[in-house]
């Protein structure tokens, strides 16, 4: 489980040019986190990524993604 300390430095560069005015709900720092883990480990490509997220429970699972939550490339 990742620190606090490092969920705060991932949240903090996702809203650093954030406009809360726009846009959806996007994920959350740790899945933002979980995600970059997969790509690096797996040496994937972000359209890699979002296929396995898409097709794989062990990907969605570790990523913390609800059903139906899938990023894109």
């Amino acid at each position: 489980m990742p620190t606090p300390r490092v969920l705060q430095l991932v949240y903090e560069d996702l809203v650093r040019t954030s406009r809360p005015d726009t846009g959806r709900q996007g994920l959350t720092a740790e899945q933002v986190l979980r995600s970059a883990v997969l790509k690096q480990y797996r040496e994937l490509t972000y359209e890699e990524l979002a296929f396995h997220l898409e097709d794989s429970d062990a990907f969605r699972t570790f990523a913390r993604l609800e059903m139906g939550q899938y990023p894109s490339k």
